[in-house]
This record gives structure tokens, C-alpha cells and sequence, in this order.
């Protein structure tokens, strides 16, 4: 008895694939198992080709005006699915990062966002150097928001230590923050590290907002 008659699937069916989900650190292999997995749903050509829109003469007959409102509903029930499977494979905090972004109404939207913030180098350490906190802002928040891009750069296979890191940090805590006693920690005879940073800073927040 062969495998198909076993398992009930045709010899031509494909092997289905489960994609990863997206955390930030695993861009490449994410990126090319979901382009697998929507080529088997059949929604991936809604990343390179766009809504066909109903361009059609005076002259176009009841039949022609009919497929070309059906093949623009089609693209729309396809470019629907495509950008929630692509939602449904993001991590928790990105799917609440990306979910409630109104400007991304279409699926190569998304994939493009997703590409630009963990496919490009460039882009990525752009982002990590420019980079600033303010007043507004509790810091706590500001450098955790710091670190996830931190995490990225390191992610992407650039070279970046936690002792560059660090010192990226302290150099671009608010102007309120000049005077505090944090920046006192790096005179220690040991490293400053990324974890006692963030727990000093938290206590001195603490401490601040009392």
C-alpha cells in the first residue's frame, strides 16, 4: 500500500508548510517560509501585483465590466487574507505594533514595513543612531524601545557590544537626566552592564517620580 492510499493524500499534494513567527531576530527564515506558505494559499501574488482596477471603455460589453469587477473583488478578498496570515505569524509585540497601524491597509504595505524594519542594514542602524529620548517620556520605556532596536541591529549581523550599547544609552538620556546619579555607575572598577543599567534606571525613575 503506498503512503498516499495511507495518509489519503494525492501523490501531486504538497507538504504543508508551518511558518515561524516573525520575532524580530528571525527575519530571513520568517520571510521566506511565509512567501511559501501564502504561494500554497494562493494569496501571495497580492505582494507584487496590484488591484486591478476597472479600466474599461464605453464600448466594454456587460460580460467584460462583470470579470473585471470580479477579478478586483478577488484581489481584495485575497490581499485580505494575505495581510491577516502575515498579522496571525508576527509575535505578540509586533502584532500589537502593527495591527492597529491605520496607514497599513494592504498587505504589501505590511510586508514592506516588515522588510524595511529587519531586512535592511542600513535602515536598521540609521534608526539605532538617530535615536532620541526625551522629557515626556518615562525612560524606563524610552531605552526598552531603545533595546528592541539594539536586538535588530544585532539580529541583522551587525557587530554591535553591550559596553557601545550602554554607552549609547547614557549618552542620550534627556537633558532632565544630566545630573543623575546613573552616569556615576561607570567610574565602578566592573563593566556597566545593559541589566544593572536598566535596574538603576528604574530605581532612580522610581525614585524621581516619589
Amino acid at each position: 500500500m503506498s503512503n498516499s492510499t495511507v495518509t489519503g493524500l494525492a501523490p501531486q499534494e504538497l507538504v504543508p508548510i508551518d511558518p515561524v513567527r516573525l520575532d524580530g531576530k528571525n527575519y530571513t527564515i520568517w520571510a521566506r517560509r511565509m512567501e511559501f506558505f501564502l504561494k500554497e494559499l494562493k494569496v501571495e501574488y497580492v505582494l507584487y501585483e496590484p488591484c486591478p482596477g476597472i479600466m474599461l471603455g464605453s464600448e466594454a460589453t456587460t460580460e467584460e465590466i462583470a470579470e473585471s469587477k470580479a477579478a478586483e473583488e478577488k484581489w481584495i478578498k485575497d490581499d485580505f487574507m494575505c495581510l491577516r496570515t502575515i498579522l496571525n505569524y508576527l509575535c505578540d509585540d509586533l502584532l500589537h505594533r502593527y495591527a492597529k497601524r491605520k496607514k497599513t491597509t494592504t498587505a504589501k504595505q505590511l510586508w514592506d514595513d516588515l522588510k524595511l524594519m529587519f531586512g535592511t542594514k542600513r535602515s536598521l542602524v540609521r534608526k539605532y543612531m538617530e535615536f532620541q529620548m526625551v522629557d515626556e517620556k518615562t525612560v524606563v520605556e524610552q531605552v526598552q524601545e531603545f533595546n528592541r532596536i539594539f536586538d535588530d541591529v544585532v539580529a541583522s549581523g551587525m557587530t554591535l557590544s553591550e559596553k557601545f550599547h550602554v554607552s549609547a544609552i547614557l549618552a542620550k538620556l534627556p537633558a532632565s537626566w544630566k545630573y543623575s546619579n546613573i552616569k556615576s555607575l561607570t567610574g565602578k572598577e566592573k563593566p556597566l552592564t545593559l541589566e544593572v543599567l536598566m535596574d538603576s534606571l528604574r530605581v532612580e525613575e522610581e525614585y524621581v517620580c516619589l
